[in-house]
């Protein structure tokens, strides 16, 4: 007893040194780190193949994003809680929490503080974006984008733990333990470890020898342990132990014992097939995810650009029960996550009007503006017909008209004209509302909270500008200015009238608001004099400019008018046989009005607006001189030092400058139409789409080819496949080998084999495993050829769209030149009723209506159609697997595809594939006999009358594969692909 403070000291001094060696052990930034390195390189192992080179392969989020956290990540600060559900934390069942949660510090915000001062705002706070920079934030901040790498990364770690399980594994430590009796003290140090078998393997395994030990739980030994992919495990233990008595004698019994162990399956649980199942299916994925990736980040670009749903990107299989496929049963799995779907959008430009679908994304919102824009010439265009009309009914009411009716008819006309251009406003103020709307959504899809201040701009649609603004705004200007003078012209007739009672003229008097008035007048004539001579400075050089874009556009112009004519006249007689329709859904046959491919009425386009220049043009120059006129008599009339009055100042001042300025700003107001419809004109026989000449057959095996969710269907179809021979091993009986030897310290080695046999006598859970194991192959076989069948629809449709848009683009070309002519001759059927000094038309005010609505509506169609056909050349870049992307993620054009043109190829494909590696000689398959011929067959097949001639008829043989046409050549990308700056083109340029 007088040695037991010794003891207590010594066990102390033990407990102490292996606390601070468990103190000192790594800590979570390790851990971290070396969770990356190991899930980056197994990511990067996977994308060394040119087709798939992941350009990003990590996780990490770039410092400007707002997803990014400053914090320390292993110890993140507390986000700001629920005050209620916080109290929670602190006391619960009347028992106090943890006390430390606050520790790292607290934090109220989720997103990075800083992230604002990173945007490119100007001045005004506004973040201006164009199509490049609104997708390189989409890069930056989205949300879905950053998961779809974290779901990769996640799979790559599946892949780690897999592999750990067949690397050798080492558990070890120890343990002081002290034992107070009354015969005597025992301290005893010696080896421990709490893993007992093997980690993470599946059921079974060796287990080693233990020395006996007092007290504590797991395994008194240092363990090596090792699993090899024949289902074979070996482990190795090493036990030491010493012990001190302290009981007098004061021994001291060091035991030391070598214990190896091994055991080979060699029937239930042996094999690779078996063994290697889940280290292989989490390969497989990652392999897949990586392709998926690739793939994923074409079709985010697309989405971001058009609004398509970009589809699915990785996936994981793992993650159930932790890292790792631990849990895998080998069912329940289907067809898997990968390599699914095979939509892509092509039949999203087919609709029941005579445009096109809008579309989504940035496209969608520069396709709305565009019309907004369109929109708001047509008010420009009612504002100028409801002021013209008000004139003409401010004149009429100055004489009395001939027909009674004529002032009735011309009022009706202002009414339905003020109905016309309230609709519109109305019109365009609900798409401001709308536009404001799916903005806000937009932002919210790269990633940016929506009350984010944003600028659209952009010139990719500016060849839809068939109006330039700057003419836009000149007619603004010109329909404000009529109603500025349009009132003080008023005002100066009521001063006039203002010297007698009876309203006459004949008396007025000049007075200083009269002068006042002339004033105004005078200034609102430079006003008018700026406006024109900036339209003849700027707008007629542009649509001079337009008309030589025309002439280097005509040879390609007659090109794709020749081809729409070769189709639609052509292949209709083929195909009378059958009403006039493609039975196998290929061809659109239908008669074309044969204005739409009027090749010869191109050729004479040019210069018939060219001669409209000239004669506008020089309609400019001409308002020199009446401008100078009224502006030489009111300067006459302020600066005379003798007044005129009475009749001689009231005639001088209508007849020279009242009415005068109206007639000269309709003018000019017409004039500034015309020129702008000239300028419509040459812009709208200018624009063209890139053509595709692609047979769907063709584009299959191109998409078979190239299609990187294509690959991970088939691999997943062998995925399913595979699992018939992983299931089929819990059928077969338990054959196992064991050895195991200890070698002892005390020379009392031993060794021990083992061969141990369980028949498979119940074996019903395992059978039904197996079972579904069968059917879900024959579901997995179902779903990879039912996605085939996606993929194929899938370019089927968005082929026919880019055909139906192509001919459809043509068509609406020809509807905006109807819709100009119809505004043209509204213009001059008014100009002679003036000049014959005639009345409106009684339908003049509804025409003009329907002119402009006409004019807006096919502008409209016209853009859609476009934008739509460039929508689906995305679609189909991307669903042939052929889109490539930049240093930058943006969209490399190819340009025409098909035909002359050549076919497109990803960057980096080789023309030939390594082949495949068998470990024996691939046998035929065996064929089942056909059961409804066979005469040993007991299965009841019901057959209807005249079936039985055609089964008998019917042999079972290998489905042959399809193969390209006989003259379909792969492109070859050669090592000089020119992917420079200057070589790319998002949108095709217009010649």
């Amino acid at each position: 007893m007088p040695r037991l403070p010794s003891v207590r000291r010594q066990s102390f001094a033990v407990i102490l040194i292996t606390g601070i060696l468990l103190v000192a052990g790594c800590h979570r930034g390790y851990y971290r780190t070396q969770a990356d390195a190991d899930a980056y390189a197994i990511v990067n192992e996977k994308a060394q193949n040119p087709h798939w080179a992941l350009p990003r392969q990590t996780i990490e989020i770039d410092p400007r994003s707002r997803m990014f956290d400053p914090f320390d990540r292993d110890r993140p600060p507390m986000p700001t809680d629920d005050p209620t559900a916080h109290q929670l934390m602190h006391y619960v069942d009347h028992k106090r929490g943890y006390p430390h949660w606050h520790a790292n510090g607290d934090v109220d915000t989720a997103e990075n503080p800083d992230w604002m001062a990173h945007l490119p705002v100007d001045e005004n706070g506004v973040l201006n974006l164009t199509a490049d920079q609104a997708y390189q934030l989409a890069l930056i901040h989205s949300r879905d984008y950053q998961q779809q790498f974290e779901t990769l990364y996640l799979s790559a770690l599946d892949v780690s733990a897999e592999r750990f399980r067949f690397d050798t594994q080492f558990f070890g430590g120890y343990q002081s333990t002290g034992a107070i009796t009354g015969s005597g003290n025992d301290l005893t140090a010696s080896t421990y470890s709490t893993q007992t078998g093997r980690s993470g393997l599946p059921a079974g395994g060796v287990a080693v020898g233990t020395l006996g030990s007092a007290g504590g739980r797991g395994s008194n030994q240092l363990l090596a342990r090792r699993s090899f992919s024949t289902g074979a495990d070996l482990a190795v233990g090493l036990a030491n132990s010493l012990v001190w008595t302290f009981d007098g004698s004061n021994t001291f019994t060091p035991t030391t014992l070598l214990n190896v162990g091994f055991i080979q399956p060699l029937l239930r649980r042996a094999g690779r097939d078996r063994i290697m199942e889940q280290l292989t299916l989490s390969e497989r994925t990652v392999l897949s995810n990586v392709r998926q990736m690739e793939r994923y980040r074409s079709a985010f670009y697309v989405s971001t650009m058009t609004g398509r749903d970009p589809g699915n990107g990785a996936s994981r299989r793992g993650g159930v029960f932790g890292s790792g496929l631990e849990g895998f049963t080998g069912v329940g799995g289907g067809f898997g996550g990968v390599g699914g779907g095979g939509g892509g959008g092509g039949n999203s430009g087919i609709t029941g009007g005579t445009g096109a679908a809008a579309a989504g994304g940035y496209y969608g919102l520069l396709q709305t503006q565009q019309d907004i824009r369109n929109q708001k010439v047509t008010i420009a265009g009612l504002r100028s017909n409801l002021a013209q009309l008000r004139e003409s009914l401010r004149e009429n009411l100055t004489k009395i008209p001939d027909d009674p009716e004529t002032i009735l008819r011309e009022r009706l006309q202002i009414a339905q004209a003020r109905q016309a251009l309230l609709n519109a406003e109305s019109r365009l103020l609900n798409s401001l509302a709308s536009y404001q709307s799916t903005l806000d959504n937009f932002k919210r899809t790269l990633g940016l909270p929506p009350q984010l201040c944003v600028n659209i701009q952009d010139d990719i649609f500016s060849q839809f500008n068939l109006i330039s603004p700057e003419t836009i705004n000149s007619q603004a200007e010109v329909a404000e200015l009529r109603a500025d003078i349009g009132l003080v012209n008023e005002q100066i007739l009521e001063l006039l009238r203002a010297g007698g009672v009876d309203t006459e003229p004949t008396q007025a008097v000049w007075s200083d608001e009269l002068a006042e008035r002339l004033r105004m007048q005078r200034a609102m004539i430079d006003r008018i004099r700026n406006i024109y001579q900036n339209v003849a400075a700027t707008t007629v050089t542009q649509t001079r400019k337009d008309i030589e874009r025309l002439v280097q556009s005509l040879d390609d112009r007659k090109q794709d008018l020749l081809t729409i004519k070769t189709k639609y006249t052509d292949e209709f007689v083929n195909f009378e046989l059958y009403g006039g329709l493609d039975p196998c859904q290929v061809s659109l046959l239908t008669k074309i009005d044969a204005s739409v491919y009027d090749v010869e009425a191109l050729d004479a386009v040019p210069a018939k607006l060219n001669e409209d220049v000239e004669r506008l043009e020089a309609q400019f120059n001409s308002y020199d001189e009446p401008l100078a006129e009224i502006q030489s008599v009111i300067e006459g009339l302020l600066n005379a030092e003798i007044k005129p009055s009475g009749a001689e100042l009231a005639e001088l001042l209508e007849q020279r400058v009242i009415f005068a300025t109206p007639s000269l700003l309709s003018e000019l107001s017409e004039d500034i139409l015309d020129v702008s419809l000239v300028q419509a004109r040459a812009r709208t026989h200018t624009v063209r789409v890139e053509p595709i000449d692609l047979k769907w057959d063709m584009a299959v095996e191109l998409a078979r080819r190239y299609r990187r969710d294509w690959m991970n269907a088939r691999t997943s179809l062998v995925d399913a496949w595979r699992l018939i021979e992983f299931n089929a091993d819990n059928l077969e009986g338990i054959l196992d080998l064991e050895v195991n030897g200890t070698l002892r310290s005390d020379n009392s080695d031993q060794l021990q084999m083992a061969l141990r046999f369980d028949a498979p006598i119940t074996r019903l859970t395992e059978r039904n495993t197996y079972r579904q194991s069968l059917i879900e192959y024959q579901q997995a076989k179902r779903s990879y050829y039912a996605y085939v069948d996606g993929v194929t629809q899938s370019l089927r449709n968005t082929l026919r769209t880019i055909d139906l848009n192509r001919v459809n683009f043509e068509e609406r070309r020809v509807a905006v030149l109807s819709a100009i002519d119809q505004v043209v001759l509204n213009d001059q059927i008014q100009k002679l009723r003036e000049e014959r000094g005639q009345e409106a038309g009684v339908t003049a005010a509804r025409d003009v209506v329907s002119a402009l609505a006409d004019l807006q509506t096919a502008q409209t169609d016209f853009l859609n159609v476009w934008v739509n056909y460039e929508v689906q050349r995305l679609n189909l870049d991307l669903d042939l697997g052929t889109m490539n992307l930049d240093s930058e993620g943006n969209w490399i054009d190819p340009g025409p595809i098909g035909g002359p043109y050549g076919y497109p190829a990803p960057i980096g494909f080789e023309e030939s594939e390594a082949g495949y590696i068998f470990e024996l000689h691939a046998e035929e398959p065996e064929l089942l006999p056909n059961p409804l011929t066979s005469p040993d067959s007991e299965l009841p097949v019901p057959m209807s009358e005249g079936n039985e001639a055609r089964s008998s008829r019917r042999t079972f043989r290998p489905v042959p594969q399809p193969q390209p046409p006989a003259d379909l050549q792969f492109p070859i990308v050669p090592a000089s692909y020119d992917v420079s700056p200057a070589a790319m083109r998002r949108l095709p340029s217009i010649h």
